[in-house]
C-alpha cells in the first residue's frame, strides 16, 4: 500500500501544479484546490465503483488473497486474486475496524455474487505462517 500512497500524494502534487499552471492561464475561471480536489475523489470514487463491481466470471482464478491493511483508525480488507495463467487482480476492497467475519463474510460473498466461484482462499496470515514453516523445513 506504500506505492498507493506515493502515487496518491504524487497525484495531489500534479493537481497542485495543475491549479498554479490553470490560474495563470485562465484567471477568470473558479479552479480552487476544494474544486479540483473534489472532481478528483468524484472520479476516484466512480472508478472504484467500476472496479469493485465488474463482472469476475470471465475469469478463472484459482486463488484468492486477503490481506488487511492499518490506515489511521480504519483498516483496509483488499482481495486479490490470482488468475489460472498466474496474473494477479484487484478484486476489491472493504473498509473496517478490524478483521472478522463479521464485515469479510459480507465481502466474500459481494465476490461470489459477482461471479467468482471454486477459489482457494489464502490470507496474509496463512502466507507468513507457511513461508515461515518452509524456512524451519529447509
Amino acid at each position: 500500500m506504500g506505492s498507493v500512497l506515493r502515487r496518491v500524494r504524487k497525484r495531489k502534487q500534479c493537481l497542485g501544479e495543475v491549479e498554479v499552471i490553470a490560474r495563470e492561464q485562465y484567471a477568470g475561471l473558479d479552479l480552487s484546490s476544494s474544486l479540483v480536489s473534489r472532481s478528483f475523489i468524484e472520479a476516484s470514487t466512480e472508478k472504484l465503483k467500476e472496479l469493485e463491481s465488474r463482472d469476475l466470471s470471465h475469469e478463472t482464478y484459482v486463488t484468492l488473497f486477503l490481506d488487511g491493511k492499518s490506515f489511521a483508525d480504519a483498516t483496509l480488507v483488499i482481495a486479490m486474486g490470482v488468475t489460472a495463467r498466474g496474473d494477479k487482480r484487484f478484486l476489491g476492497l472493504v473498509e473496517t475496524n478490524t478483521e472478522n467475519e463479521k464485515v469479510l463474510t459480507p465481502f466474500l460473498r459481494s465476490l461470489i455474487e459477482r461471479g467468482l466461484e471454486n477459489t482457494r482462499l489464502r490470507t496474509a496470515a496463512t502466507a507468513n505462517h507457511l513461508s515461515r514453516r518452509n524456512a524451519t523445513a529447509t
